[in-house]
């Protein structure tokens, strides 16, 4: 969403914008794949402390994502209701 003022509101929803959209997810979505890759392919073992280690990674991925996203959410409502005089 673009907006159109120069409010520090308006900003701070920009930059919450701007973090979840910087978030990436790749890094863990490589580590899995190669390691599933190599317990399928090359018979290789799969570290459990390696998969420990990744899966709280994402964890803590998934809850920053959900914390972020329920901000912006009421960040847009409180906003929006204020812009269009709902109060």
């Amino acid at each position: 969403m673009r907006l159109e003022s120069n409010s520090s509101a308006d900003a701070n929803y920009t930059n919450l914008e701007n973090q979840i959209a910087s978030w990436k997810a790749d890094g863990l979505t490589a580590q899995i794949q190669a390691m599933m890759e190599g317990a399928e392919f090359n018979g290789q073992a799969i570290d459990e402390q390696q998969a420990k280690q990744i899966i709280s990674e994402g964890q803590a991925l998934l809850k920053s994502y959900s914390l972020h996203l329920a901000a912006l959410h009421v960040f847009h409502w409180f906003f929006g209701r204020q812009r269009l005089g709902d109060w």
